[in-house]
């Protein structure tokens, strides 16, 4: 949003869901956690005739499951939030706090003072956000004295 001033208009004039469905797309496009790994519970059979077995490692790479078309049935985030039994039960809250955020934030017409570092995780097979300054060009005074004209 700080670098694409298209999408960042986009968001700026939508309205709640507007912004939320943004925040979705871009989630569903780049998940934080790139690969759930599972454990098959009952035999089957997948794509390509593969039988697997109870007990069998499988990794879901979720940033490619995101992109085929045929599993945009998953919801609107994809599999960016687990799905089945290991779907996250606090997606709707992750968003609107997200939301919230980066509205509030973004009234105040930030800056990125430095670029972020972006770090492999293992663990969760994705990406972390590290030393990423962003600095509001306006103080909260001015922020009132607009909210309040």
């Amino acid at each position: 949003l700080l670098d694409d001033p298209g999408l960042r208009q986009r968001y700026d004039d939508a309205d709640l869901a507007g912004r939320l469905a943004l925040l979705y797309a871009i989630i569903r496009d780049e998940p934080v956690v790139a690969h759930l790994y599972r454990r098959v519970r009952e035999p089957v059979t997948v794509d390509g005739g593969h039988d697997l077995t109870p007990g069998t490692l499988v990794d879901i790479d979720v940033a490619a499951a995101n992109a085929d078309d045929a599993e945009r049935a998953a919801g609107e985030a994809g599999l960016s939030f687990g799905a089945g039994p290991h779907r996250c039960p606090g997606q709707h809250l992750a968003m609107m706090e997200t939301e919230v955020l980066l509205t509030a934030l973004l009234r105040r017409d930030p800056v990125a003072v430095t670029a972020p570092r972006i770090l492999w995780h293992d663990l969760v097979a994705g990406y972390q956000v590290r030393e990423f300054d962003v600095r509001p060009i306006t103080t909260p005074e001015e922020d009132l004295k607009a909210i309040l004209a």
